[in-house]
């Protein structure tokens, strides 16, 4: 199998649904997800390099490399139904990817699924972290969930990860792709009501970004919302993807 998936997606999947984490985290994120929401859904995290398994690897620090990059690994997989859900950075890149996909006359998502990140065409957060030292951007992230005292309290691992972070933040402020025409995919906003990176405005500026439809939802949380298991998300992933993965049965795409 490929760096980027850790399993070979099945003939059999009805559905699949491949996921994007945030900056500064990993596939490990959506450690559950797979057991959770089979057998309907087939769940494949996507993992960038530099982190978690694939550490010795270069980081990617370009937006346009890393969506490019990961077409070329799932583009043999889209021959099933698929959807894609994309957190904060992984938002970032989902849709990114979409957009390429329509321009290239590829399969595109049943759904895209996205959740605490503003409208693609707004600045992604965190824009001040660049004049931050070290120890501010480790106070802000322990205020936002985003860093647990753990880390905190061992310097290399600190060390390692306020440098994966400002990496994978090069990538979400740095040049972006020219903005495609509205999605003809249905897009569903996830927002975390305690999101305090994210405004309601930020979920809102999605709202054009679909000729289909585009629906919000709001669960308890902040910006890594996708760590609580008990927020209702996977219920709420459920319900968007079940009647996709019901048409898919049976398919032979």
């Amino acid at each position: 199998m490929s760096d980027w998936l850790d399993v070979r997606p099945g003939p059999a999947d009805r559905l699949r649904l491949f996921c994007f984490h945030h900056a500064g985290g990993g596939v490990s994120a959506f450690r559950g997800w797979r057991a959770a929401l089979a057998p309907d859904i087939a769940v494949y995290p996507v993992q960038l390099p530099g982190r978690e398994a694939r550490v010795r690897e270069p980081r990617i620090t370009d937006l346009a490399t890393a969506v490019a990059a990961i077409g070329r690994e799932l583009d043999p997989w889209l021959d099933r139904p698929y959807a894609f859900y994309g957190h904060s950075m992984g938002a970032l890149i989902a849709h990114t990817l979409t957009d390429r996909l329509l321009a290239a006359d590829r399969p595109l998502p049943a759904r895209l699924l996205v959740g605490a990140f503003p409208g693609p065409l707004l600045r992604a957060p965190l824009a001040e972290v660049s004049g931050m030292s070290d120890d501010q951007l480790v106070e802000l992230l322990l205020r936002i969930g985003g860093m647990s005292e753990t880390v905190r309290r061992y310097p290399d691992w600190r060390a390692a990860a306020i440098s994966l972070l400002r990496a994978d933040l090069s990538l979400c402020h740095g040049p972006r792709p020219p903005a495609g025409p509205a999605l003809p995919v249905p897009i569903d906003v996830v927002a975390g009501a305690a999101d305090p990176l994210v405004s309601p405005g930020d979920v809102d500026a999605w709202a054009t970004h679909s000729t289909v439809e585009v629906r919000t939802h709001v669960v308890p949380g902040g910006h890594f919302f996708l760590h609580d298991k008990e927020n209702g998300l996977l219920d709420l992933i459920r319900s968007a993807l079940g009647p996709v993965a019901v048409r898919s049965t049976g398919s032979t795409m």
